[in-house]
């Protein structure tokens, strides 16, 4: 996280990341924080390999419970986006959020439309930050605009 400067309201998120992770694990992930309240109330943006199960490769929110899977592109089973990482090479990942509509729009590698979509509209403002849950990730060029 991070936890100099402000909290963020509406905020645009931009940065390079890889997975080293072998390509061979399916379920590699690196994750975009955004909302971040405290260590059970966030949103996050998870990148990944799999789009296939529930955890994987999509938006979710996390509030005083299990994570709550909020993106459009879930088809409610065994579906979501289009995978977002399926190699070790860098990736620019673009992370909007504008809290006043709740709208959330995850983009990958300067496509024009975003890979993800969601609507909520729980946190109104939070911290910003970059992890995995099981794998190894790296981070370069992280860029926070936004307003305070």
């Amino acid at each position: 996280m991070l936890t100099a400067g402000p909290r963020f309201g509406a905020v645009d998120v931009t940065a390079d990341v890889r997975i080293d992770t072998p390509v061979e694990v399916t379920n590699r992930d690196v994750i975009i924080v955004f909302g971040y309240q405290s260590d059970t109330q966030f949103y996050y943006a998870s990148l990944s390999t799999d789009n296939k199960t529930y955890p994987h490769n999509g938006i979710f929110k996390v509030d005083n419970a299990d994570r709550v899977r909020i993106d459009y592109q879930w088809n409610g089973r065994s579906r979501g986006a289009n995978p977002s990482i399926t190699d070790t090479n860098w990736h620019t990942v673009r992370v909007k959020h504008l809290p006043a509509t709740g709208e959330i729009a995850v983009y990958v590698d300067g496509a024009a439309n975003p890979r993800m979509t969601a609507v909520d509209k729980t946190f109104r403002s939070g911290r910003v930050g970059f992890g995995s849950f099981d794998n190894i990730g790296r981070l370069r060029s992280f860029q926070v605009t936004g307003t305070p």
